[in-house]
């Protein structure tokens, strides 16, 4: 069977299982909307899941802030999992699948495999929230599984008004050449999103 045709099967094993957990389905992501959070089980190339998080807020202010002062861009809930905004994501868990899938596909293995990968999903998403309640907790996760995504960072103190700090953090991140996400044109005015951060809140800081 060819790999595209194994992708079909397996993605048709995954919208099935989907309804059954309460996700819905978008190309090679599952994701449900829960207590402010967005919980996407993404799973590449039939053989690797994972089930990442962050707080709805990350998304809405990103875009915001890039749009600043114009329209915004509306977006549907989906492309949190598998878009641009996909990468403020913060990985739960993650498990492989034998190699052998993208090869010798067998349906009923799969859909075993993906059925117990969505029960694990929804032991960790439970794990999460007991844990951690509320999206203004987001950061205690952060701090507690050391992570130290800048944009997070960022994201986070300015959901929690925090601009001076915000804007110190920004300046020092573009001071040393950052790796960004992407860059966007706006009226002619082409920057990444850490210059639009920092402008966004030195405008709040006046």
């Amino acid at each position: 069977m060819r790999l595209k045709d194994i992708e079909k099967k397996a993605d048709e094993i995954r919208r099935s299982l989907s309804k059954q957990y309460g996700f819905k389905q978008s190309s090679y992501i599952n994701w449900k909307i829960k207590d402010g959070y967005f919980f996407c089980l993404n799973t590449l190339h039939v053989v690797h899941t994972q089930l990442e998080v962050k707080p709805l807020f990350m998304d809405d202010l990103y875009w915001k802030i890039i749009y600043y002062g114009h329209k915004e861009m509306k977006f549907p809930d989906s492309l949190r999992g598998n878009g641009i905004l996909a990468l403020l994501s913060e990985k739960i868990w993650e498990e492989s699948f034998p190699e052998g899938l993208k090869t010798d596909f067998n349906a009923e293995q799969y859909e075993q495999i993906m059925s117990n990968a969505f029960l694990k999903a929804e032991t960790e998403i439970d794990s999460f929230l007991r844990k951690y309640p509320h999206p203004n907790l987001f950061k205690q996760f952060m701090s507690d599984n050391n992570r130290s995504k800048i944009l997070t960072q960022l994201l986070v103190l300015i959901n929690d008004e925090k601009y001076e700090e915000a804007s110190q953090l920004a300046k020092r991140h573009i001071e040393n050449k950052p790796h960004f996400l992407c860059e966007y044109v706006i009226e002619n005015v082409k920057k990444n999103e850490y210059e639009f951060i920092l402008d966004y809140c030195l405008e709040r800081i006046k």
